[in-house]
Order: structure tokens, then sequence, then C-alpha cells
């Protein structure tokens, strides 16, 4: 396989998971899945696949920002 075949198939392969990531953003259709990155999430306790609640997250998202910007959540 080329050099050029190669940059080619990662162009269409990258593509199609854009148009996944388009698609799913606009029917705000985003199911979980676990796997190995699990470990490293820090929002386990609203994903569903640990049992929680993603419209619980929202709040604690922000006022994670918020203290991450040094101001006081909303």
């Amino acid at each position: 396989m080329s050099s050029e075949q190669s940059l080619r198939g990662v162009e269409v392969k990258s593509g199609a998971v854009m148009k996944a990531v388009r698609t799913a953003c606009v029917r705000d259709n985003f199911r979980p899945r676990k796997s190995a990155l699990c470990a490293y999430c820090s929002f386990q306790e609203f994903c569903p696949e640990f049992g929680g609640d993603p419209n619980q997250a929202k709040p604690v998202l922000l006022a994670r920002q918020a203290e991450r910007e040094g101001r006081p959540p909303l």
C-alpha cells in the first residue's frame, strides 16, 4: 500500500467519523459505550453505563468550569 493510498484511507475514515459526529449533534443522540477510557472520565457518576443520569451533569459541569476560571458558580 502506498503512502497516498494510506492517506486517502485516513481521509475517508475521518470524514465518516465527522459525519457521524455531526449527525449525533443534530439528533442530540450520544449513546454511551464503556471502554478503557472510562477510567479517566470525571463524569462517570452521570453516565448511564455506570447507573448515572446525564441530565444532572450540566449544573456540575458549569460549576467546575466556573471554578477553573476562578469565578463564583452560577
